[in-house]
């Protein structure tokens, strides 16, 4: 469980965190796909490293939110797994508040002659542990003021974490996204409707 944050524009070199967050478009609700194409047992910081990081896709609500609208930390969701609610947390446990997370990425970039573009989408950090996915799972996120994000894998797919290909994953019974310039959502206009679409339209889209 984790917010996505897009990027509208190239955050200005020495930026702050406020300036950071005025270059973000809008926040999602939204699940990393992880898959180790190493041994799990025993990895160190250069294995996920060369592991891409263990990512293999994600995918984001429909639903976009003004990050400057009420406090990310306070931000929370709920992770149920089939049925039963296995964990959950405040996005406050990412640095303090998922929004550093942009800048510091900003920083680093810049530091290394690199940028932040429009379009980018920078995922801040999980709120809760990873969760192992196998053929058949079913997990749905539930964010509060930013609405519900569920997610179910094939059950012809291999198991996510075992060291072979990623599940190809998709969302049922949620529409797909219809527009790309969809306007803002204010917590103050009261819960979304469920949200989803296919993760095959979002894989490989972060940088």
């Amino acid at each position: 469980m984790e917010l996505a944050f897009v990027m509208r524009e190239t955050p200005p070199p020495g930026c702050t965190v406020e300036q950071a967050l005025a270059a973000v478009d809008h926040v999602s609700p939204a699940f990393e796909i992880v898959d180790s194409r190493c041994e799990m047992a025993g990895r160190i910081a250069l294995d996920i490293i060369a592991d891409g990081g263990a990512t293999a896709g994600l995918m984001l609500s429909a639903r976009r939110y003004d990050p400057r609208a009420q406090d990310l930390g306070r931000i929370g969701a709920t992770l149920d797994h089939n049925g039963a609610i296995e964990e959950s947390g405040l996005f406050a446990v990412v640095m303090g508040a998922p929004e550093r997370a942009v800048h510091w990425l900003a920083t680093v970039l810049a530091e290394e002659g690199d940028s932040l573009l429009p379009g980018d989408i920078i995922l801040c950090g999980s709120a809760i542990k990873a969760w192992p996915a196998a053929s058949g799972d079913r997990f749905t996120a539930d964010f509060g003021a930013f609405g519900r994000l569920s997610i179910a894998f094939d059950r012809q797919s291999s198991p996510i974490g075992g060291g072979g290909p990623p599940t190809q994953s998709v969302v049922e019974g949620y529409p797909p996204r219809e527009d790309s310039a969809a306007p803002l959502h204010h917590p103050s206009d009261g819960p979304p409707p469920l949200a989803g679409e296919d993760l095959r339209n979002r894989a490989g889209a972060t940088r």
